[in-house]
């Protein structure tokens, strides 16, 4: 419940402060992710990443809404059996940028929100939280292009946690 009360909390914030920017943006990112747990015999392989955001930009901070779609394969070593996991995430994302007076500019960021992990057994829903830090290059005053690391952890029994490399685009209205 309290997880709940949490993400309404902080997507209610992030909407309303949008209303009062000057600049609202959508960001995509496709990469790879590396998924790690603490089940034993349980390997995962072919990772992928989708994200898809729409934030605002307030002086050097960016809050974003942000929905991520992954899906990878494990295999347990002990049994044998195969199988492909995926996960829908939404996120709630906090964003500093360190203005450098150039094209390029590095961030950091923070993000909360709500992980549904389908195994093809079973879906479970999980708090998840990320530590993201990257670079972007402005290709014009509207269009970025950059490369993103993330690491992501949840607070599931199976300790599922992931590490990121996506490549984004942002484009600013």
């Amino acid at each position: 419940m309290i997880k709940k009360i949490a993400i309404t909390s902080l997507l209610s914030l992030a909407l309303s402060t949008s209303l009062f920017s000057q600049e609202l943006y959508v960001k995509l990112g496709l990469g790879t992710s590396s998924v790690d747990s603490n089940v034993k015999g349980v390997n995962f392989s072919g990772e992928s990443i989708l994200t898809l955001a729409i934030g605002t930009k307030i002086q050097e901070f960016d809050i974003e809404l942000e929905y991520t779609y992954e899906k990878n394969k494990w295999r347990n070593v002990d049994t044998n059996v195969n199988g492909t996991g995926k996960t829908n995430n939404l996120m709630i994302n906090g964003f500093y940028n360190l203005n450098l007076d150039s094209d390029f500019t590095p961030y950091a960021g923070l993000g909360l929100g709500s992980a549904k992990f389908d195994s093809g057994e079973n879906d479970e829903t999980y708090f998840v939280y990320q530590a993201m830090l990257g670079v972007n290059y402005a290709l014009t005053k509207e269009f970025d292009l950059g490369l993103e690391y993330r690491y992501k952890d949840t607070n599931s029994d199976n300790d599922l946690s992931s590490n990121n490399i996506l490549f984004v685009t942002k484009y600013k209205f």
